[in-house]
């Protein structure tokens, strides 16, 4: 398991979204995005999040982006919807780029080995074999001040 996920799960976050550049295969999501998108241009707002979901259900607490700028960009939407970084939405990257630090609120990021991933890369580039040993490198949650536990559901 990925840390961002255990640590949106520790915090209480059970439906987080997942937000990934280019296309993503998987049907159920492409569908869920379809329904979101659809929502955010015909209800606007914070109703956006519940069209993801379903009007019955409340949206995603939690935003998991595979990049920094993914979730960066996230949350300026979220700014420009009203929406509260992390009082109503919890935002991860990934990354751990120097303006993940800079942004306000901090965002919590997974570190990854920028260095070693290039020497990973070198390594692979440069085996006369052209089978290189497979390799999983350490990463490290910083967490920061984007992330909070969910808000409670009224009702």
């Amino acid at each position: 398991m990925l840390p961002r996920a255990g640590h949106a799960r520790a915090s209480g976050h059970h439906r987080a979204l997942p937000v990934a550049a280019g296309r993503r295969r998987d049907r159920a999501c492409r569908q869920r995005r379809a329904r979101h998108q659809h929502g955010r241009h015909a209800q606007g707002g914070r109703q956006a999040e519940r069209a993801g979901e379903g009007a019955d259900q409340a949206g995603p607490t939690g935003l998991l982006a595979m990049s920094d700028e993914l979730a960066l960009g996230a949350m300026r939407a979220a700014e420009e919807l009203g929406i509260a970084v992390p009082g109503e939405l919890s935002v991860v990257g990934f990354d751990d780029t120097p303006p993940a630090a800079l942004a306000r609120p901090a965002l919590t990021t997974v570190h990854q080995p920028h260095h070693d991933k290039g020497v990973a890369a070198a390594e692979w580039l440069l085996d006369p074999s052209g089978k290189p040993a497979s390799r999983v490198l350490p990463v490290e949650l910083v967490v920061r001040a984007s992330t909070a536990p969910p808000p409670r559901a009224t009702g």
